[in-house]
């Protein structure tokens, strides 16, 4: 098992595992077009990174610019990560995140990882507790994995 940063060649077996991650996780229609846009773009900007076991490409992650609603300040946030069900349990989802980590460490942004999982259970805190009572479905959780502590300007 390899981990490295995703080129050209593996657009189509990216495509393929963000398929199956829609249809393990989406909670809206799959646009092909717009996942292909998305993808494209992180690639070009050298912020995707792939696990590869053989010829399969058994997890992804790529992260994207952004700015938070509140603030000037660019982060970086989770476009997509997905370890395909087969490769769970590895040490697949650590070493993307080291990835990832170590490019934002490089770049001085934080960043901030989404997990999508459905199957996550919805009693973990009061207010999970208290959403799922008001008829909203967890889907994840986001975690902050670098950067400063958070302060008022």
């Amino acid at each position: 098992m390899i981990v490295r940063r995703a080129a050209t060649r593996d657009m189509d077996g990216i495509t393929g595992l963000l398929v199956r991650f829609h249809c393990e996780a989406g909670m809206v229609p799959l646009s092909v077009k717009k996942v292909s846009a998305a993808l494209w773009s992180a690639m070009q900007n050298n912020r995707v990174w792939v696990a590869v076991h053989g010829d399969e490409i058994a997890g992804v992650m790529g992260v994207d610019e952004c700015t938070l609603w509140y603030s000037e300040t660019p982060v970086l946030e989770t476009q997509f990560f997905y370890i395909a069900p087969e490769h769970r349990g590895s040490e697949i989802a650590k070493w993307l995140l080291g990835d990832a980590k170590e490019y934002a460490d490089h770049v001085e942004m934080p960043l901030f990882v989404s997990i999508t999982n459905p199957n996550r259970g919805h009693d973990r805190s009061p207010a999970t507790r208290m959403a799922v009572r008001a008829g909203y479905v967890p889907m994840g959780y986001v975690t902050k994995i670098n950067g400063e502590q958070a302060n008022v300007r």
